[in-house]
């Protein structure tokens, strides 16, 4: 599995892209039945030449960042384990739909059948 995220600023008034972007992408592999290896690459992309000036501490900040991220989430992630993989009873909001494309695809992918059916 992988996901990829990109993260840009707009100015509010004029709604101009700001020469600033940064992408992140994050690759899961399994190692082991109760193990995951993660692979995280960092990007970020100065667009004017005044700001190239800045690279190294972009490049510094950026890894500073993605780094803290990384360790607050291996933080939490323990205790995911431990969290039934049923939804019922769950308020899922609009924000929620990418929780279960992704549950689809981990049945699919790793258990090889589709998602049992929920009780309505």
């Amino acid at each position: 599995m992988r996901a990829v995220f990109t993260f840009r600023w707009f100015d509010p008034k004029t709604g101009v892209e700001r020469p600033l972007v940064t992408r992140t992408a994050a690759f899961m592999m399994p190692q082991t039945e109760t193990t995951t290896w993660f692979h995280i690459f960092l990007f970020s992309r100065i667009g004017s030449s005044f700001y190239r000036l800045l690279k190294p501490l972009v490049h510094a900040t950026t890894t500073l960042i993605g780094k803290r991220d990384v360790r607050n989430d291996a933080d939490w992630v323990v205790h995911v384990a431990d969290t039934p993989l049923e939804l019922d009873g769950m308020r899922l909001g609009k924000f929620d739909k990418p929780v279960i494309r992704n549950r689809r695809l981990l049945y699919l992918l790793y258990w090889g059948h589709p998602e049992p059916q929920r009780a309505r």
